[in-house]
């Protein structure tokens, strides 16, 4: 500040050194002070001005280069985009506006400038305030892969001022790739949910075939009543390879194996509660063999198998479908066994029969297995 004070005293110094020089009278005197008033006046003013243009040199926008973020999100077009967060600050008491150039250089490995974004943003700051801008552009797939890093770069158009800002590390990449990822894996699971409210509707059957055994058939009304719109095929005694008792006369044709071999895909879901009449059980290759019949556009459910009479019967049955539902995702289980468990003599009539009080529970379980949502891919 000295320079600028010796150029505000310079006049009058000057006014001074002439009067002196001339023996000034007293009529002098007063037009000596008269003009000391003068320059005073033109030093504050000159001061003044000194001081504001001081200021507005300053009052351009600093930059906070430490506190740039970089982002990579989803658009709402399911594209990717790199966003980045430029930081302005005025270190000015004074209101400021300025216009600057925002770029955005993505980075490979080796610091090449793979991609470029640039976007222009006119920034007003209160005194000693904040701000900051976004720069959003849209990011192809296989220029993330080879990213490394982003520079940012700004331009002061009001002078001309260029800076560079930090350049964001890999860390920030790869947090945008996971976060990206998960933006991806919540997408596509949400239109897996929506995909399956669309083809299963709540409260609609109309869709799923039963096809079982005397437990089915004994609940074949109750289960007609509790899911509205489903077909139900079964009868007393069918297994695997034969036919039921009371309508089918045990023909080989009309067992679950058969039925489903000729199967034309009309429905969507099939529910298969059969291993009661089979002394082994279900073995793990006719399991597989109704799973590749049915083919995996279909949801197949495996009723589990509640037997005392023939425990290794129905453990083998029920070591089959767990075995198929933890290997095909399409697979799925009703667990009547994990229900009736321990209170074998609240449910059953028999060795395996539900009690006619029973029957609604069976409904039940089969209800909440078929409305619970399965998402896989």
């Amino acid at each position: 500040m000295q320079g600028l004070s010796s150029r505000f005293l310079s006049p009058a110094e000057r006014v001074g050194i002439r009067a002196s020089s001339r023996g000034i009278t007293a009529r002098n005197a007063h037009i000596v002070v008269l003009a000391l008033i003068v320059a005073t006046l033109s030093c504050v003013h000159a001061h003044d001005s000194a001081l504001a243009h001081a200021q507005g040199a300053v009052a351009t926008p600093c930059i906070l280069h430490e506190n740039d973020e970089v982002a990579i999100e989803q658009a709402e077009d399911g594209g990717i985009r790199l966003v980045t967060t430029a930081r302005f600050a005025n270190a000015a008491p004074l209101h400021t506006t300025s216009l600057h150039h925002v770029t955005a250089d993505l980075l490979d490995e080796q610091g090449r400038v793979i991609g470029t974004a640039s976007e222009s943003a006119l920034i007003s700051l209160a005194p000693h305030g904040t701000s900051t801008f976004k720069l959003s552009c849209p990011l192809a797939p296989e220029m993330l892969d080879r990213a490394h890093s982003v520079r940012i770069r700004y331009t002061d158009a009001s002078c001309g001022l260029h800076r560079c800002g930090t350049v964001v590390d890999e860390k920030a990449i790869e947090r945008g790739r996971h976060r990206r990822e998960r933006d991806l894996e919540m997408a596509q699971r949400e239109r897996r949910i929506s995909d399956w409210e669309t083809r299963f509707p709540e409260g609609d059957y109309s869709g799923t075939l039963l096809i079982g055994d005397s437990i089915m058939d004994m609940s074949r009304k109750q289960l007609e009543a509790g899911l509205p719109g489903v077909t139900v095929n079964a009868d007393s005694g069918r297994s695997l390879e034969y036919g039921g008792t009371l309508r089918e006369n045990q023909e080989p044709e009309n067992g679950v194996l058969d039925y489903i071999r000729r199967d034309a895909g009309e429905y969507d879901r099939y529910v298969i509660g059969t291993g009661n009449n089979d002394g082994g059980g279900i073995a793990v290759d006719d399991a597989e063999e109704m799973i590749a019949c049915l083919g995996p556009d279909k949801e197949i459910y495996f009723v589990t198998e509640m037997m005392t009479g023939n425990v290794a019967g129905m453990d083998a049955t029920n070591a089959t479908i767990d075995a198929m539902v933890g290997k095909y995702p399409n697979v799925h289980k009703v667990d009547w066994h994990g229900f009736v468990e321990g209170h074998e003599s609240e449910y059953l009539a028999d060795s395996c029969h539900p009690k006619k009080s029973a029957i609604p529970d069976y409904v039940n379980v089969m209800k909440q297995s078929l409305d619970v949502t399965h998402v896989h891919d």
